[in-house]
């Protein structure tokens, strides 16, 4: 009769590796993930042929009644200085070679002439180009 000490397999051990290499992607995950900006108040998106989901890396949202909302701040006069400093502060020499693009999210009911005014004064605070949020009918 051999009474000796007998090994037991540890379970627990062999699960470990596994649940460390998914937290580690978990970590990796939400590290590469990059949240959009949420729209401080509703925006419609214009309707056109095709449907553009642009991601530029400023974002600016107008409201049907011309209101103006970028980076937390609200109201033409913050906004427009806001964005005058992004670009002057990503394009401190002219020409500008790497200008950042600004996605504007403007609700489709925007009056054509308020947002070509708009895009006037995009343009005097330094915006070279604008990529225009739509949607499919």
């Amino acid at each position: 009769m051999d009474l000796g000490e007998t090994r037991r397999e540890a379970t627990g051990e062999r699960i470990l590796p596994m649940i460390n290499v998914a937290f580690l992607l978990l970590i990796l995950v939400v590290m590469m993930t990059e949240l959009a900006p949420s729209a401080p108040f509703e925006v419609a998106a214009p309707l056109a042929e095709t449907s553009d989901r642009a991601g530029g890396d400023l974002t600016l949202f107008v409201a049907a009644d011309g209101t103006l909302s970028f980076d937390g701040r609200v109201g033409e006069a913050n906004v427009l200085a806001a964005i005058a400093d992004e670009f002057a502060a990503a394009c401190p020499e002219s020409p500008c070679v790497d200008a950042p693009l600004l996605t504007l999210h403007a609700d489709q009911a925007l009056p054509g002439a308020a947002f070509a005014a708009l895009l006037s004064r995009l343009g005097s605070a330094g915006v070279t180009e604008v990529e225009l949020v739509t949607a499919l009918p």
